[in-house]
């Protein structure tokens, strides 16, 4: 279980706290904080008025969970196959792409034969 997130509140240069999601919350509705007041958080730049705090913390009790996957990690194949399919199209590319130059190689040594035989 994760803390929760601690808030700092300041009216008229006084500061106080910490205070949780819920305190804020309960303190605003019986009047003790206005949403003018200016509050703070770790993770923010500057105080703010508490109303854009609330509003933009949505007021989490904690940090959402961290994906169980890391999201530099290569995707795999989604369901309907698109992602693998790449995989395979690029790899097909590059033994069409040699098979051609091998063949291509082959045809101007033949030609260079016959050239040759020519002269």
């Amino acid at each position: 279980m994760h803390p929760p997130i601690a808030y700092y509140v300041s009216r008229n240069g006084m500061q106080s706290g910490p205070y949780t999601a819920e305190q804020l919350t309960q303190f605003v509705a019986e009047g003790r904080f206005l949403t003018s007041d200016l509050a703070w958080r770790a993770g923010i730049s500057g105080w703010m008025p508490l109303s854009n705090l609330m509003a933009s913390d949505a007021f989490l009790t904690h940090p959402p969970e961290v994906p169980l996957r890391d999201s530099r990690e290569p995707r795999t194949a989604k369901r309907d196959g698109t992602r693998g399919s790449t995989k395979w199209s690029v790899s097909a590319l590059l033994v069409l792409g040699g098979i051609a130059v091998v063949v291509g190689l082959a045809v101007a040594q033949e030609q260079l034969h016959i050239c040759g035989e020519m002269v």
